[in-house]
């Protein structure tokens, strides 16, 4: 299994009213600052992977009410992006190939 080599970075000239935002968010949702520093960073570099993004978007769905219709607009809609979304990828290691 190939893993994703990690690095440590700082973060100088923080604020002490953004870093208790941070500390507030991290707890409200359960994970450490490490952790919610990390995502952000991925999520404003865009990367960060499916894993997240579907934590993501389990996370916000969890939290609203959805009727069976649109659970099942949903539900195609996200079937529809993944076949597309791995069309695309065969066709992109396909054309790395040649």
């Amino acid at each position: 299994m190939h893993m994703n080599k990690t690095t440590q970075i700082t973060i100088r000239g923080l604020d002490i009213s953004t870093k208790k935002l941070l500390q507030k968010k991290a707890a409200l949702k359960g994970v450490s600052m490490n952790k919610l520093a990390s995502e952000a960073l991925q999520q404003a570099a865009g990367s960060g992977g499916s894993k997240v993004r579907y934590e993501r978007m389990h996370n916000f769905l969890a939290q609203q009410y959805i009727d069976k219709a649109d659970a099942l607009a949903i539900q195609q809609a996200v079937g529809w992006l993944d076949k597309t979304s791995k069309s695309k990828q065969r066709r992109d290691e396909h054309a790395a190939s040649l």
